[in-house]
């Protein structure tokens, strides 16, 4: 008589250990977008003093985010133990196969939703990080027009190092 290997499926205290971390990692994804809006709006406005409570809002932010990406290892790993997943932590969509089909399409649902947080994330960052670096440039621009005279040259060196090489003479001479 052979037995048969035992059914592994998440139970609904597993569920809702799942549930309950995906709202929270995605909650706090959309606070730090919320954020990073705000940080946009400030560039365009050149808000100095809202950006700095923008970057102070982060840090709070960003611990609640890393303590929600701590939370989701550790509850991958116990749950990914215990169905006999292997990864460290076990990706989410192999734990998600032994959800009960009566909850497998709310866990999928919430999934997409934190998936859906991080790529507006990602987005975000990445207009963030052309406004920044456009104002960079700006201002080193007005800075070469100003001492250095003329619009500066970039020029890289072999370890991919920008140097700007004034063009003109300088508007203002640094030591009046």
């Amino acid at each position: 008589m052979t037995t048969a290997a035992p059914i592994r499926t998440l139970d609904s205290q597993e569920v809702n250990l799942l549930l309950a971390w995906l709202a929270e990692e995605t909650e706090a994804h959309r606070q730090m977008g919320e954020i990073l809006a705000r940080q946009q709006r400030c560039m365009v406005r050149q808000d100095l003093v809202a950006l700095q409570q923008c970057h102070d809002d982060a840090g709070p932010a960003a611990r609640r985010l890393e303590n929600a990406t701590k939370s989701r290892g550790q509850v991958l790993v116990g749950l990914g133990r215990r169905l006999g997943i292997p990864g460290d932590p076990p990706a989410l969509d192999s734990i998600l196969q032994f959800a009960p089909d009566d909850a497998r399409n709310q866990l999928e649902l919430m999934r997409q939703t934190l998936q859906d947080a991080l790529d507006e994330i990602r987005a975000q960052t990445r207009r963030n990080q052309m406004l920044a670096r456009s104002g960079l440039d700006l201002n080193r621009s007005i800075v070469h027009a100003i001492f250095a005279g003329g619009e500066a040259q970039r020029t890289y060196d072999r370890g991919a190092r920008t140097h700007d090489r004034p063009t003109s003479v300088p508007f203002l001479d640094r030591e009046l």
